[in-house]
Order: C-alpha cells, then sequence, then structure tokens
C-alpha cells in the first residue's frame, strides 16, 4: 500500500470529518451517546462471552445509571434471546427504548422477538399494532412486515416491484428493498417461482454479493437479456467486474446507461476479455461521447495501445495534450512504437524524456525497474543501485517501490556497502511497513520475524485493544451497534443502507471492516487493502 493510500485509511481511522453518509437520517436518535471508548466499566466486558460477563453486566445494569446502565441491560438482553432464556431477556428490556435513545427501534424489535420465543398467543397482534403506530419507521417498518409475512403479501409486492428512477440509490425505498429481511423474501419467493424475472432482478440489483449470484446472474441473462433495463446492464457489468471476469463485464457495460465509468469498462473489460476489435469500437465510442471526461484519458491510453505502432504516435501526442497527468503512460507507449517501427534511437530518446520529465510517474518507475533488474542479471550492480535508488527517490508511492527498496539493500550488500544496505532495509520498513518487502527487509536486519524457513513456527502476541475505533459515518444507530460488538446487528444495518455501486473510500472502508467482523476475511482484507489503488 503506498503512503497516500496509508494516509486515507489514517484519516478514516482518526474519524475525521471529511465524509458524509447519505442514509444517516433514515433512522437518528436524538444525539449520540458518548463513545464506548470513553464508558471504561463497560469497555472490558465486550469481547467477553455470554457467561464471561453476565455478572459484570448484571453490576451495571443495577447499579449505573445513564448510558452505561442502558447499554449493559441491552446486552443482557441480547444474550439472554441468544441463549433462548426470553423470560430474562423481557426484564432487562422492559422500558428500555424511553431511556436507550439511540437504540429505542431495535430495542422495540427486540422486545416482540422475545415475546415470540415465550410463546406470547397475541404475537402477531403486537406486531400489527407496532406497525400501525410506528410504520413510517424503516426498519420497524421492515421487521414487522417480516414478521407478518404470510399475511402482508401486499407490502412485498411493492417492495420488490422494479422502480422507475435512474438507480436503485435514488429510489425513496432504497432501504426497503436492500434490507437483507427484504432479501430473504425474494429468495423464499424465487424457490417457488424460479423463472421470475422480477426477482431475479430484484437480487442482480440490492443483493450482488450473494452468494448464488453468478447463478442468478446467468438464469436473468439467458431467459430475459431481451427485456432488461440499461440499469439492469450496469447491476450486471458490476456484479461481473467484481468477479474479474472482465469480458463478460465489459459486453454487460456495453449496454449499460451511458455514463463515462460504463463507457470506460466496456472497453476495458472486452479489452481484459481478449475481444480486440469489440474493445476498440467501445473505447472509440467512449471518446466520442464524453470527450472531456477523466475516465476519458485512460481510455485513450488504453485504445493506443490497441492500435497499429503508426497509428499510436500522434494519436498519443494529443492525448498528452488534453490529458497531461497521463503524460508518462503515454510516453513509455509512444517509446515502444518507436521500437516496432525500427527507430530504436527515437524511442531512447523518448525514455530518457519520461525519466527526466515524468520520473514520478508509474510508468517511469516501470521502466527504471526493468533496466535495473536486467543490469544487476548482468553484473552491472553500480547501474542497478542507480536506477532503484532513483525509482525509490523519484517515485515513492509507487507500486514497486517496496520491491525496489529490498532489492537496493541486497545488492549494496553485494557490493559490501553493509551500511547502505542497513539503510535500505530500515526505509523500506519506516516507508512501507505492511508490504510484503518490508517483512523481507526486517529479516534481512536480524528482527525476530522468521524467514521462510521459520515464520510458520512463529506465534507472535498480538494486543487487541478493548475498544473500537469509531466508524467515518455518520449513522449513531450503526456507530453504537459496531461499538457494542453486535456485528450481525450491524452487519444488518450497514447493508441496508450501503451503496453498492459507487461508494465512498469511506464507505468501502466501512464495508471492508464490517465483512472481517462477521467472519468474511478474504473479501473485507481484499476491499480495505484496495482502498490504496483508488483515487
Amino acid at each position: 500500500m503506498s503512503p497516500v493510500g496509508k494516509n486515507i485509511i489514517q484519516n478514516i481511522q482518526n474519524g475525521q470529518d471529511i465524509f458524509s453518509f447519505d442514509n444517516a437520517s433514515l433512522d437518528s436518535p436524538k444525539a449520540e451517546a458518548k463513545k464506548i471508548a470513553e464508558d471504561s466499566s463497560l469497555a472490558s466486558l465486550l469481547s467477553q462471552s455470554p457467561d464471561q460477563r453476565v455478572q459484570g453486566l448484571t453490576e451495571l445494569a443495577n447499579a449505573n445509571n445513564g448510558i452505561t446502565k442502558s447499554r449493559a441491560r441491552y446486552l443482557l438482553a441480547v444474550d439472554a434471546i441468544a441463549q433462548n432464556r426470553p423470560n430474562d431477556a423481557l426484564k432487562w428490556l422492559e422500558n428500555l427504548d424511553a431511556e436507550y435513545d439511540i437504540l429505542a427501534n431495535h430495542i422495540i424489535v427486540l422486545r416482540l422477538k422475545a415475546l415470540e420465543i415465550a410463546g406470547d398467543p397475541n404475537i402477531e397482534q403486537q406486531w400489527r399494532s407496532l406497525l400501525a403506530e410506528k410504520g413510517e419507521n424503516p426498519l420497524i417498518k421492515i421487521e414487522a412486515n417480516y414478521a407478518l409475512r404470510q399475511e402482508n403479501a401486499a407490502f412485498w409486492n411493492e417492495i420488490i416491484t422494479p422502480e422507475k428512477t435512474a438507480s436503485p440509490e435514488a429510489n425513496p425505498d432504497f432501504y426497503l428493498k436492500q434490507h437483507p429481511k427484504t432479501i430473504t423474501v425474494v429468495k423464499e419467493r424465487l424457490k417457488a417461482n424460479p423463472d421470475s424475472p422480477e426477482l431475479l432482478r430484484h437480487l442482480v440489483n440490492y443483493a450482488p454479493d450473494d452468494p448464488n449470484i453468478g447463478t442468478y446472474l446467468i438464469q436473468l441473462e439467458k431467459r430475459y437479456g431481451d427485456r432488461l433495463t440499461p440499469q439492469d446492464w450496469e447491476a450486471i457489468g458490476l456484479i461481473y467486474w467484481r468477479k474479474f471476469q472482465y469480458g463478460s463485464a465489459g459486453a454487460a457495460y456495453r449496454k449499460a446507461a451511458p455514463t463515462p465509468q460504463n463507457a470506460y469498462r466496456a472497453g476495458r473489460g472486452l479489452q481484459l476479455g481478449k475481444k480486440r476489435n469489440e474493445a476498440i469500437a467501445a473505447y472509440r465510442k467512449a471518446i466520442q461521447t464524453f470527450p472531456d471526461a477523466p475516465e476519458t484519458g485512460e481510455a485513450r491510453v488504453k485504445l493506443a495501445s490497441l492500435l497499429p505502432s503508426r497509428d499510436r504516435i500522434d494519436f498519443l501526442t494529443q492525448t498528452i495534450q488534453q490529458f497531461p497527468h497521463l503524460s508518462g503512460e503515454a510516453i513509455a507507449l509512444q517509446a515502444k512504437a518507436f521500437d516496432d517501427l525500427g527507430s530504436p534511437k527515437t524511442a531512447a530518446q523518448l525514455r530518457q524524456k519520461l525519466l527526466q520529465d515524468q520520473g514520478g510517474s508509474e510508468a517511469a518507475a516501470i521502466l527504471r525497474w526493468t533496466t535495473a533488474w536486467d543490469a544487476a542479471q548482468n553484473g552491472q550492480l553500480a547501474n542497478a543501485i542507480r536506477q532503484v535508488q532513483a525509482l525509490v527517490s523519484r517515485a515513492p508511492n509507487s507500486e514497486l517501490a517496496p520491491r525496489a527498496g529490498f532489492w537496493l539493500g541486497k545488492w549494496q550488500t553485494k557490493t559490501n556497502n553493509i551500511d547502505g544496505a542497513k539503510q535500505a532495509y530500515q526505509l523500506v520498513l519506516k516507508t512501507y511497513p505492511e508490504s510484503y518487502y518490508a517483512w523481507r527487509s526486517a529479516s534481512e536486519l536480524g528482527l525476530p520475524v522468521g524467514d521462510f524457513f521459520s515464520v510458520r513456527q512463529l506465534r507472535p502476541k498480538t494486543q487487541i485493544p478493548q475498544t473500537r475505533s469509531p466508524l467515518p459515518i455518520a449513522n449513531p444507530v450503526l456507530q453504537e451497534l459496531y461499538q457494542l460488538n453486535q456485528d450481525q446487528a450491524a452487519w444488518e444495518e450497514w447493508k441496508a443502507r450501503r451503496n453498492q455501486r459507487s461508494p465512498t473510500i469511506a464507505e468501502q472502508f466501512v464495508d471492508g471492516t464490517m465483512r472481517v467482523k462477521i467472519g468474511d476475511y478474504l473479501s473485507g482484507i481484499f476491499l480495505i487493502s484496495n482502498l490504496a489503488s483508488l483515487d
């Protein structure tokens, strides 16, 4: 991860007020309570099991006043329901919604669920009464209708009806349509009616990360492709894109609504899918339709790589004039074109220009690394060292910088410059501490991190903070659930609110964090580490 990426994540973790959360007003309480980190008497109990913490929570629930007492009662009720002790839960939940405003609606729902487990004969009437009294609240509306779904089929019919808005996020019922309970109802109905295009469309648009989405996608395309809207094709394209099925993604994006991103992804997907002629046509359409969009600069560079060498040179000159921030990659492609045309002298001049004028670009970093590696393989260590020193100095944010810094240390060692090698390893460890090459550098420095032969035997101790850092969003309900370690409830709240098509950096960070908390480690780690590559 680059230093820029690390700074972004550090700002997020520090809670800097640089992001907004559009859906925060759906279920906002009157005021946000003090942070869990300030609730020291409760903090030490959060990571304990229900059996371990019952005594401590009971003492807080009986002795304290204010938010600590309310939080303790809520946790005791949640634990009691999980252990099938509904009567104990009802005791702790009594009148709790009146004093614990942040989670008032969750408490009301929890109370009825406890009554349901206890076998209350009037439970359905109580759900009806709650719906009549507080049905304007999205959480109450979804939970009550889910409990009464056998009789409230009309509600679900309306929620599943295809939207008329340009995107799912613009729909006023977005929370309801995307809520996990709605997705459950859609999948239940799909079992009874597996050929329903409306149900398949709903899952594709609102549950793109469902484990079975690939099956739903194939059914929808195969049977109803001629009935799909541009919005549907955008959703389909995004699913394929995130599954790295780029050829299929490009084909879908060609049928999506014409936006700069969709137009670019149509070309790029087809290119990665080895459909050269189709990719060229898609790129040309993107350039013609959105000549000044930021994505069009990338489209022009990618198109140039597909053009014959003679056509590429002038096209890239125009690209540099219009999108100067892409000069590095464009010059590198021009140099390759002159190589192909038998003009190595001109190609060399362009590469020198690249290193001088665009030395901080990724294209320059790639050129320096390639030159350094070739030089080292041929025993020209002095040249290799000069190249990687320039790379680390001029392009510290390059993906190649950690690797270059590590090999700088290795090559310095071979030239008996032990101090220089040590400085190189220390620089990698300090500047890129999360990288693979930081580990290798630490090993070279003799730190107790193991090597290729011993690392599996190491069992390092980890110190996990008692409390969690706040999430970088403005929704107090989700914040409270997350910091109380109520991960499943927090995940449901997040899934109903998140923007899945074009998340902000903050939203992607939260999505990754929440996935890790529910055990979806690989997806969560990927989303967070991928932040470094975002603009």
